[in-house]
C-alpha cells in the first residue's frame, strides 16, 4: 500500500506513534511519499529506512516550465535576475501524487498547496488519515 503524508511545517513528529496511527488503517505500507511541505519529513524518512519501507520525496518542478499546462511566470531571484518558473507547478505535483497513491494521511490546517491535494485526495474518493482525529 502507498501512502503519501502531507503534513503541517510545525507538526511534532514522534514517528513511532504517527506510523502506530497509520497501521490502524494502513496494515502493509510498501511506500511512503513525502512532499517536502514539512520540517517533520526527516524523521519519517529515517523511520520508514529503518523500518525497510521505500520512501520518496517528490517536490514540484518549478523549474519546469515547458510541462503540458505550465502557468508561465516571472520572478526575481536571489541574484536579482529574472527567472520563469511554473505557477503550477505545485497543483500538477498534487495531481500526479493524488493518481499514484492509495491513501492520504493527513495533519493540521489545509492552506495553499496543501488544501489542494485535501480536495484533490476527497475527489478521487481515496481514503484520508487525519492524524488530528485519529
Amino acid at each position: 500500500m502507498k501512502i503519501t503524508i502531507s503534513l503541517d511545517n510545525d507538526y511534532k513528529v514522534d514517528a513511532q506513534k504517527t506510523f502506530e496511527k497509520i497501521k490502524r488503517k494502513a496494515k502493509k505500507i510498501t511506500e511512503i511519499v513525502l512532499l517536502g511541505f514539512s520540517k517533520s519529513d526527516k524523521a519519517i524518512e529515517n523511520f520508514a529506512k529503518t523500518n525497510k519501507i521505500k520512501v520518496s520525496t517528490k517536490l514540484p518542478a518549478w523549474d519546469d516550465i515547458t510541462v503540458e499546462g505550465a502557468s508561465i511566470k516571472t520572478k526575481i531571484d536571489k541574484d536579482g535576475k529574472e527567472k520563469q518558473y511554473n505557477s503550477r507547478a505545485g497543483f500538477q505535483r498534487n495531481e500526479e501524487v493524488i493518481a499514484n497513491t492509495d491513501i492520504l494521511v493527513w495533519q493540521g490546517a489545509p492552506k495553499d498547496y496543501r488544501a489542494d491535494i485535501l480536495e484533490k485526495a476527497k475527489e478521487a474518493n481515496l481514503e484520508i488519515i487525519d492524524l488530528d482525529e485519529v
